[in-house]
């Protein structure tokens, strides 16, 4: 796809975000580490889809009329501390392929919301067009828009490493999200994480379907975003490799222990509580239910 499309790719991405955040964090469906090194500094009625383990009986129990009836209240979490966490955007040209600038955007926006909501503090590093781009401090709220301006703008063809990516990255205090492809050697993958590992990291993985399941077999020229140069393969061989790679590149996270989620549109809108809770688990040093799966399909 060409840059412009990427561009409208990522803010179609914070603007879906945008909506599907707007009850996510503060409605009905909490984020399910909240209570972990959380206090809770206010009280409101229970609705749908609240974590029962969050009722606090005592203050329910005193709601009780002459009919018999009551009302379940639960407790209001807040951050106990405040967090400055990094997310590690690779925008390399690879991830402006098919809708991947979309789903970057989306779960760009969904993070940097569940840490506006816990009060935390966000650094940005973006590497797009050979170069890094840092923002040591920035609003939650901005990031996404940081991200989608990044992906709008012209580049030349050239490459980042991803471990360049990284220790740049790594000045910066940690925890790290890092969000990247799969269009990196094990080699590189690994030099990342031992980069930004020591203080916290959490990987989220973008992809387009159409890169792991192959169309019919037939012979096709495999051209590589970053370089421009092409070959000729057959498809079927060509997806076997990648079918390898992917199974290295998971194998190596949870080695390394590193929790990750896999996230294709429009599937990873189905992913918010996922994403949020990668967050919060990272935050706290702590894996997320469900860390080391494949969460959008």
């Amino acid at each position: 796809m060409a840059q412009g499309g990427g561009c409208l790719e990522a803010r179609i991405g914070v603007r879906a975000a945008k909506a599907d955040t707007a009850a996510f964090l503060t409605g009905s469906s909490p984020i399910s580490a909240k209570g972990l090194g959380l206090e809770y500094v206010d009280f409101r009625d229970m609705e749908e889809g609240d974590d029962a383990r969050f009722i606090d009986w005592r203050l329910s129990a005193r709601s009780l009329d002459a009919s018999g009836s009551y009302r379940l209240v639960v407790k209001v979490f807040r951050a106990e501390r405040r967090v400055r966490a990094a997310l590690v955007v690779d925008l390399s040209t690879s991830m402006l392929y098919g809708r991947k600038a979309r789903a970057l955007a989306y779960s760009v926006s969904v993070i940097a919301a569940a840490a506006s909501e816990l009060e935390d503090e966000l650094a940005l590093v973006v590497g797009a067009g050979g170069r890094v781009s840092v923002y040591p401090w920035a609003e939650p709220e901005r990031v996404p828009h940081l991200v989608a301006k990044a992906a709008c703008e012209r580049r030349e063809r050239g490459s980042l490493s991803l471990p360049e990516l990284a220790r740049s990255a790594s000045k910066l205090a940690g925890p790290y999200i890092l969000f990247t492809d799969y269009a990196n050697s094990l080699g590189e993958l690994e030099s990342a994480i031992t980069a930004l590992r020591g203080r916290g990291l959490g990987v989220v993985i973008v992809y387009e379907p159409a890169e792991l399941k192959p169309p019919l077999d037939c012979l096709a020229t495999v051209e590589d975003p970053e370089t421009g140069a092409g070959a000729g393969v057959r498809l079927s061989d060509f997806y076997s490799a990648v079918r390898s790679h992917v199974s290295g590149v998971r194998a190596l996270l949870k080695w390394r222990r590193v929790p990750y989620l896999e996230v294709a549109w429009p599937q990873v809108r189905g992913s918010r509580l996922a994403l949020a809770n990668l967050y919060v688990g990272v935050r706290r040093g702590l894996p997320p239910p469900g860390s080391g799966t494949h969460v959008a399909v």
